[in-house]
């Protein structure tokens, strides 16, 4: 939902558009993320789908990014919108850059032939719901191998889906959706666990909560109780506004004090404007629970 909603609103600040109905309109959208390594390193790659409906009109599109230890970031074709002649709104849209087999809760697969690459997941494990107004939200996890360049990465992938009743991103961007920004991190905990957490504003809050977050460790999922999400070390961002460097949490797990420490690196700017921006960034450094030290690292997405 978060990487493509953002192109969305930037080409909805640069001309005027008509007030209509909500009821003509209709969204959903489908983010995977995955962190998985092999013997020349890691790998995190995510790609976001989202549909929408205004009255008789269906739209798509994708965007992906992808980072691989020792190269950076790596460009990928197949961003924007594409055509959505069987009109999917709640199940996912393939084009001809990204196909999809199955769905997340029964085991999904990702062929991005032009990229050459096809990501493999087992079934989504979901570990939060939210509904609010006819709207959801979901999130969860699962193991999956990601087939990259001739690499085979074996990790984790996080799920996030959500759809929207009377609005469509696509169609007709939200400037305030986001309000004063998307902090989320999508990380391996230790090679082997997941941990997610977002600090979010703006009206997506009401439905998502302006935090929230959850650990899987040792193959036991939990919430992230009492989580105090921070992000800090601000830097000017080429407007009137600051990426942060770092972020910082805590919460309570399973009643015994969790502190994160991450630093931002690598930070790729998709787009600026005067007031804000969007960026992906690789997340990175330590999880503390009870005492015990666990390496934390993926991607997060920051939009300002």
């Amino acid at each position: 939902m978060l990487l493509t909603t953002i192109l969305g609103l930037l080409l909805a600040a640069q001309a005027p558009q008509e007030p209509a109905a909500k009821t003509r309109y209709e969204y959903g959208s489908d983010f995977v993320s995955f962190v998985g390594r092999d013997e020349k390193g890691r790998v995190a790659f995510a790609l976001d789908t989202n549909r929408g409906r205004d009255r008789e009109k269906f739209q798509a599109e994708h965007f992906g990014v992808l980072y691989a230890e020792g190269t950076g970031w790596v460009a990928l074709e197949g961003n924007g919108e594409f055509a959505n002649p069987d009109a999917k709104l709640r199940e996912l849209a393939s084009s001809k850059h990204y196909r999809y087999d199955g769905t997340p809760t029964t085991g999904l697969k990702i062929v991005g032939a032009t990229n050459s690459l096809e990501l493999v997941v087992e079934p989504f494990t979901l570990h939060t719901h939210r509904e609010r107004k006819g709207a959801t939200f979901d999130t969860g996890s699962a193991a999956a191998t990601l087939t990259w360049k001739g690499r085979k990465l074996v990790g984790r992938a996080i799920y996030e889906g959500c759809y929207l009743p009377d609005t469509n991103l696509i169609a007709d961007p939200d400037m305030d959706y986001f309000g004063d920004g998307w902090h989320g991190l999508y990380a391996l905990v230790d090679g082997v666990g997941d941990l997610r957490l977002h600090l979010a504003a703006g009206d997506v809050s009401k439905l998502v909560l302006p935090q929230q977050g959850f650990l899987v460790l040792d193959g036991e999922p939990r919430l992230a109780k009492k989580l105090d999400f921070v992000a800090e070390d601000w830097s000017q961002g080429g407007g009137f506004f600051r990426w942060p460097s770092r972020w910082r949490a805590s919460w309570l797990d399973r009643e015994k004090a969790a502190k994160l420490e991450l630093a931002l690196t690598e930070r790729e700017v998709i787009l600026t404007w005067v007031v804000g921006g969007f960026a992906v960034a690789i997340a990175k450094g330590e999880l503390v629970i009870d005492g015990v030290k666990h390496e934390v690292w993926g991607l997060g997405q920051i939009i300002r």
